[in-house]
């Protein structure tokens, strides 16, 4: 009979339990835990984020003792990891060694243990991630085995671990056997079997990663289930199972030789198996990137206006804004493609923001700098009550306009095309449509879209500050080019909640120019429950179906979310044309037929003589119901 030795990896992903029902799947999980190591005698390993075991130390502490019984039993190894579940290659390494700190911390304050492997749920992997596990005392790493055999051009199944180097520091790593851990969580008992026998010849262990979702509970108790099954099935193929704790086959099994595996995707982040870095996350999905950029913007804040001593509290704001959830191309609560969460990964970038001005005592601050990392500069401005990231080189756009008094940003949204929300997009659209799905449509595939860079000037004047826009923009109407100087001013006042935009259109050609000058703003509440959200329409409740139709001589609107008990605001100097539509994704970085939010279009029409200009005005303001009066 043929030895087998197996390395089971139990790893909790998305664990932020916080109702009865999640705690009776902790009470369940912990119940096959003690059968898989008392009934069938199996020890394995588990992973978990330091969020989790926090929850259990405050809500079920049994648990914390049984945990600490079975390591010392040796029924047990818990691997380390990042605090938050983070995607630690997408991260400088000060953020990363402050996850892999937190998670230690938390293990020796409650386990009493300092863990010896290190895993990442989603098997990403960079090489620089060496040094920052090598300062942190870790000994191995778990990857995935189609990374070993890419690296090292051999067909799998790949066994026995191996060592990287890198600048002269050395981390041993684990290969997880794909195969076999698809077959355990798909329930499949003969493929898996059939696996075993092929690979019953090797002396190496096979680990096994069994991911548990505790948020779902989503098939975890047919993966404990399955264990039984095999037990009393494996016997007629005459393979003897032996579970080994994956530091013991560390320690007796000597390792096949080095790798030299620089960078590997991982799985389960939502790209294609042809993407060879999770770094890949940030170009498919732009509204990651901004998130992405928001932190490492706060992280370097931090470290130039702060002292040492405030600088870790405002770190540890940004750490849950780290987690894998934020940047995952999956939906739901899996990933970025759900409008919750790129509000609630917002909304805590806010607050650590506004801690960072509130210790360095600067309430007003205004960069112009390459915050989206794009290669070219934008303007980030804030005062104590709103914030925004202005892109003066694409026609003026704000990338990201934050109410700080509610922690809420409103362009979470997305365009069709996969592009990230924006707001004050500015068309020049023909002046004869003859109906309101015709700007729809023009809008929405960027026709007369007004997107050349402006030059720009920064204007003080006491308690307030101005952006002033200048230069020429072109579109083509109608067959005939038209050539429009525009000065774009966006500005506030330090204490207040609006932000003032004009426009000075001058018509740079000795043709007349009749059209309709559209700006564009994409937000969003963060789903599209209409019963939850209305229209003021010049004071006036307005039925949805109106304002999908369009509104003409409209001058102010204000658009409220009942649940949020948040409003925006608009109020315009001339009448406009006012239309409202829902995005639903559908390009090839969007997410397809999910809601994305809504399209607000304000329109007003212009004729104007050579060298003639004409003036707009629009305030936005957003806040609780009833801000603006």
């Amino acid at each position: 009979m043929e030895k087998v030795k197996l390395s089971l990896l139990w790893q909790i992903t998305n664990a932020t339990p916080n109702n009865q029902w999640e705690l009776a799947q902790i009470e369940e999980l912990f119940e096959n835990l003690e059968y898989l190591s008392t009934e069938l005698e199996i020890k394995y390993s588990m992973h978990f984020p330091g969020s989790f075991l926090e929850f259990l130390a405050e809500k079920s502490p049994a648990y914390i003792a049984w945990l600490r019984n079975a390591l010392k039993e040796e029924r047990l190894e818990v691997v380390g990891g990042a605090y938050n579940d983070a995607l630690l290659p997408l991260w400088p390494y000060e953020l990363q060694k402050l996850q892999l700190q937190r998670q230690q911390e938390v293990l020796r304050k409650y386990l009493g243990l300092s863990p010896r492997g290190w895993h990442c749920p989603s098997l990403a992997w960079e090489i620089s991630m060496v040094h920052a596990l090598s300062q942190k005392a870790y000994e191995y790493t778990v990857l995935s085995d189609e990374s070993f055999a890419k690296s090292l051009a051999l067909p799998l199944p790949i066994a026995g671990w191996r060592t990287i180097e890198n600048q002269g520091e050395v981390i041993r790593a684990f290969p997880c056997n794909s195969s076999l851990s698809s077959s355990w969580s798909q329930g499949d008992l003969a493929k898996f079997i059939e696996g075993l026998t092929e690979l019953s010849s090797s002396d190496r262990a096979l680990l096994i990663r069994l991911p548990l979702n505790l948020q779902t509970g989503q098939d975890s108790k047919s993966k404990f289930t399955f264990a039984q099954d095999l037990l009393s099935e494996i016997e007629r193929h005459k393979l003897e199972l032996q579970w080994w704790l994956p530091s013991r086959a560390i320690d007796q099994i000597p390792p096949k030789g080095p790798l030299s595996l620089i960078t590997a995707l991982g799985t389960d982040l939502g790209l294609p198996r042809t993407v060879n870095t999770c770094r890949e996350l940030l170009n498919r999905r732009p509204e990651s990137n901004i998130i992405h950029k928001r932190v490492l913007h706060a992280h370097r804040r931090a470290r130039q206006v702060l002292e040492w001593g405030q600088i870790n509290s405002v770190e540890n704001m940004l750490l849950p804004v780290q987690s894998a959830r934020f940047y995952r191309n999956l939906p739901d609560h899996l990933g970025i493609n759900q409008l919750e969460n790129r509000i609630l990964a917002h909304e805590m970038l806010i607050k650590a923001e506004k801690k960072i001005d509130r210790l360095s005592e600067r309430s007003l601050r205004l960069d112009v700098m390459d915050f989206l990392a794009n290669g070219s500069r934008q303007i980030v401005a804030a005062s104590g009550k709103i914030a925004f990231v202005l892109e003066h080189l694409r026609g003026g756009i704000l990338r990201t306009f934050d109410n700080r008094k509610i922690n809420f940003n409103w362009l979470v949204g997305q365009r069709e095309s996969g592009e990230p929300a924006a707001a004050l997009q500015d068309y020049l659209l023909p002046l004869e449509a003859p109906k309101v799905t015709d700007i729809l449509n023009w809008v929405e595939e960027e026709y007369g879209v007004l997107n050349a860079p402006y030059d720009y000037q920064i204007k003080r004047q006491n308690e307030r500050l101005q952006i002033l826009l200048s230069g020429d923009q072109s579109a083509r109407i109608n067959e005939k080019k038209q050539v429009l100087r525009i000065s774009k001013v966006v500005g506030f006042r330090r204490g207040d909640e609006d932000l003032q935009v004009s426009w000075q259109i001058t018509n740079a050609t000795f043709n007349v120019c009749k059209a309709n000058f559209t700006t564009e703003i994409l937000g969003a509440f963060g789903n599209e429950n209409r019963r939850n959200q209305y229209f003021l329409i010049n004071g006036k409740k307005t039925s949805w179906s109106q304002v999908l139709k369009g509104i003409k001589e409209v001058k102010i609107v204000e658009f409220v979310h009942r649940g949020r008990k948040i409003s925006l605001t608009a109020e315009t100097h001339k009448p406009c044309i006012f239309i409202v539509a829902p995005i639903m994704g559908s390009g090839e970085g969007a997410a397809p037929q999910q809601f994305q939010g809504y399209r607000m279009i304000f329109a007003w029409d212009i004729n104007l003589k050579g060298q003639e200009s004409a003036t707009l005005h629009l305030r936005l303001a957003m806040g609780r119901k009833g801000l603006l009066k």
